[in-house]
């Protein structure tokens, strides 16, 4: 995949790892995404789509903090209810 190798191209990378998740191909997006938030931490659709595609895969636990922080605040509402 050039486009998942080339820094220049973080947001193609990105798009790829969304189609991929879209289609059901789960791992390979996950594979790719972390990828992507290891290049640039602060990349905010990356580690978005990497927790979209974590979850899918049921390894939400590894999330980027605040899609843990939000799956935790949701637990704890639901044990609160």
């Amino acid at each position: 995949m050039i486009i998942a190798d080339d820094p220049a191209n973080l947001d193609a990378a990105v798009a790829l790892g969304q189609l991929l998740h879209e289609t059901d191909r789960y791992d390979e997006a996950v594979t790719l995404l972390d990828a992507a938030v290891a290049r640039d931490a602060t990349h905010a659709d990356a580690r978005n789509f990497l927790g979209i595609a974590l979850k899918s895969v049921g390894r939400l636990d590894e999330a980027p903090h605040p899609l843990r922080r939000r799956r935790a605040d949701a637990d704890h509402r639901q044990v609160a209810d």
